[in-house]
């Protein structure tokens, strides 16, 4: 039986819709596939070989290779390689993408590396914060205000000297604060749920932050509390210096 010319038509268009799809799942297959192997070749393939896979999978674009790259800077095994993680980070900053922020702000604990966490330092201020990594940096920021020792506290063969160590930490919380300035309406939103700012009873450490991010908006609030009858030392030595370091008008 013979078509008609606008059969051959619609079978034709079908065929093309057919090849087009074909196509499209066979490159996805390959690059799903190349991801995978890249991905495999860096968690458990030789250690020279390691560095080249990670910048290869790093070329690769798509949501997938991204998670890859996820993964493996979120790598905690004992075995995982700390170049591989600082590369991964690198290449997740280069992609911009603010969902990744709170990830990768997570690794901003004190026992991990002070690569790492350099390399997430670096990262974040290049890319948007988002409301979970402005948390993971004040929680960061918190726990070393509170004597949280780092990791090279403990173990780091060899030994780099103390006073290169504290300037080393003291920049990673100077961009920290940076990336917290930065992200003011978020920052001050974490300061009121999680640290008090705002009540009757802010924790000392939030009426710091204040002070060093010099947010003035914070007069109001501070200035009403009635210093004299705050219990805790800590909270009034906040209390009584950091209005005059924001220059707030002296309550009558």
């Amino acid at each position: 039986m013979k078509m008609s010319s606008h059969q051959t038509r619609w079978a034709l268009g079908l065929t093309a819709i057919i090849v087009v799809i074909a196509a499209w799942i066979s490159v996805r297959f390959v690059e799903f596939y190349q991801a995978n192997t890249l991905y495999d070749a860096v968690r458990s393939g030789p250690s020279g070989e390691r560095m080249l896979a990670v910048e290869r999978l790093a070329a690769h674009s798509g949501e997938y290779p991204t998670e890859l790259l996820l993964h493996l800077a979120l790598d905690e095994r004992p075995i995982a390689d700390i170049r591989v993680r600082v590369a991964s980070v690198a290449a997740l900053a280069k992609r911009n993408q603010v969902q990744f922020s709170g990830p990768l702000a997570s690794l901003m604990v004190p026992h991990n590396a002070l690569r790492l966490r350099q390399s997430v330092v670096s990262a974040l201020q290049n890319m948007s914060c988002s409301d979970e990594c402005v948390d993971r940096v004040l929680e960061y920021l918190y726990r070393i205000r509170a004597g949280d020792g780092n990791s090279e506290d403990f173990y780091q063969f060899p030994a780099p000297p103390s006073e290169d160590f504290a300037a080393e930490e003291q920049q990673i919380n100077k961009k920290l604060e940076e990336v917290l300035i930065r992200e003011k309406a978020e920052t001050l939103r974490a300061l009121r749920e999680v640290y008090g700012f705002g009540s009757d009873t802010p924790s000392p450490f939030a009426i710091h932050m204040l002070g060093q991010f010099h947010f003035k908006e914070a007069c109001e609030s501070l200035t009403r509390i009635h210093i004299e009858a705050v219990r805790d030392s800590a909270t009034r030595t906040e209390l009584e210096k950091t209005p005059n370091e924001l220059g707030c008008p002296i309550r009558s």
